[in-house]
């Protein structure tokens, strides 16, 4: 047990900043990135006990995508002027596999399988997605 929570506050602290810019970039919002990342944290530590830790940061990666891309109407609540920002514009499966690559720093492969697609179709929308922030002047 004590080796699962000396695990554990390591991933925190190689994961919490990667973790917290994921999830902000997928919502937008301080508040419920701060929320889906303490929730990924918990599913993490119950799963430490079995996994190696390129499966439980996985693990981790995927949970913060799920809790924040579950349809929930955050689209609708979200600001106005967020709206119009060419970020917010794309697809959620884009966003998605866009954020885990640049803000969760995984590669193709980690994030095919975080996303549950192929790594070709993974490459695919970063590519889109990239070619779609830089027509639209996105600089963040």
């Amino acid at each position: 047990m004590a080796d699962t929570g000396r695990r554990l506050r390591a991933l925190v602290d190689t994961c919490s900043d990667d973790c917290y810019r994921l999830a902000h970039a997928l919502v937008g919002d301080p508040t419920a990135a701060e929320d889906a990342v303490v929730g990924a944290f918990e599913v993490a530590g119950a799963t430490m006990w079995s996994d190696d830790d390129r499966s439980v940061r996985t693990t981790l990666m995927a949970t913060i995508v799920d809790r924040c891309l579950v349809p929930c109407g955050s689209t609708t609540e979200r600001r106005r002027d967020d709206l119009e920002q060419p970020w917010v514009q794309l697809p959620e499966p884009m966003r998605a596999a866009l954020a885990l690559a640049v803000f969760g720093r995984c590669d193709i492969a980690s994030i095919s399988e975080i996303i549950d697609a192929p790594p070709s179709d993974v490459a695919c929308r970063i590519r889109v997605a990239l070619s779609f922030l830089r027509a639209n002047g996105w600089s963040g």
